[in-house]
């Protein structure tokens, strides 16, 4: 078409391009989306996203006929409101099948039977009883370990650790409280679930139990130990940070007595369980680093370390 006007010629050209579809062809959408939905008009379950309709293919022909059937779709924001973006959890499916149906009358629509609310992290650790059926642990069939360095052997052991699952079994019958020293054995290990943050014990050699990592337990751990049945000379000495120490008797338990009753900050005993002499170092915290803080010293006297089998070095670390 052609528009004449004196000295002025304005044509109009149609190029418009179209791919023509197939005839009869009617799209399939497979989508995933939270169960149990309201419906677009927010009266209601939409049907299509429960149990029993999942897995179901509708023949859908409007929108309006879609988000009755499954709901909006759902697009997840952060605590500031603001969308996130690639969400995985985002109904990307149902959408693609709204916007279809914006220029189309037909599509078929299947709602897998995965109930995507279910995968929706939280921030908060659980606090309350679960409801019947619900695991945040599977504690029957799970396997719990702790791994141990044993010097022994240059090698880590793994060790499995006594669960609470009861304030019963702590101390005050709070979820704050420390295993009752009713449960477990020296040595073992227990993990407090009752409680968000499952701090981890350790039973020690005094059956009490001590929180793994606190100063407790880091003055718990002997610094040196002997092995069970050693004899030593009565009356011989050995030095330990300076100051003489003279058992007054041949056994390890005489050892310990002459140690503690002797050096400051420093104890020592024999293992009730396996019989081995434990020194301890018992006057530094966890973190500090000041000079002489974390060492015991050890020389030789007249002969009780070479019995002992403690090589004399100047400075033992902690």
């Amino acid at each position: 078409m052609a528009l004449t006007s004196p000295g002025v010629e304005v044509s109009v050209i149609n190029e418009s391009f179209y791919v023509p579809s197939d005839a009869g062809t009617t799209p399939l959408f497979i989508v995933a989306s939270s169960q149990d939905k309201t419906n677009g008009a927010g009266d209601g379950t939409a049907a299509g996203t429960t149990t029993a309709n999942a897995n179901t293919a509708y023949l859908i022909s409007s929108q309006r006929e879609l988000t009755e059937t499954f709901g909006d779709p759902k697009f997840y924001t952060d605590a500031s409101g603001n969308s996130l973006h690639g969400y995985e959890l985002n109904e990307w499916g149902l959408q693609a099948a709204y916007s279809f149906l914006g220029v189309a009358n037909r599509a078929y629509v299947l709602r897998a039977n995965v109930d995507t609310s279910e995968l929706t992290g939280s921030a908060s650790a659980p606090t309350a009883a679960p409801s019947d059926g619900t695991y945040w642990f599977d504690l029957a069939s799970s396997s719990y370990g702790i791994f141990e360095w044993s010097a022994t052997n240059q090698s880590f052991t793994t060790i499995t650790p006594t669960l609470i699952t009861s304030t019963s079994d702590l101390v005050g019958a709070v979820s704050t409280g420390a295993p009752k020293t009713s449960i477990g054995t020296i040595g073992s290990y227990a993990i407090n679930t009752t409680h968000v943050t499952n701090k981890i014990y350790k039973k020690t050699a005094s059956n009490t139990w001590v929180q793994v990592g606190s100063s407790d337990w880091h003055n718990s751990l002997p610094v040196v130990t002997v092995a069970s049945g050693t004899t030593v000379t009565s009356g011989n000495t050995f030095v330990m940070n300076g100051i003489t120490i003279t058992p007054g008797g041949i056994n390890l338990s005489d050892v310990a007595t002459a140690i503690g009753s002797n050096v400051t900050n420093v104890s020592a005993s024999v293992n009730a369980t396996t019989g081995n002499l434990e020194i301890f170092h018992n006057g530094r915290a966890v973190g500090d680093s000041s000079a002489g803080a974390n060492t015991i010293r050890f020389e030789e006297g007249n002969g009780v370390l070479a019995q002992l089998g403690i090589t004399a070095v100047p400075e033992s670390p902690r």
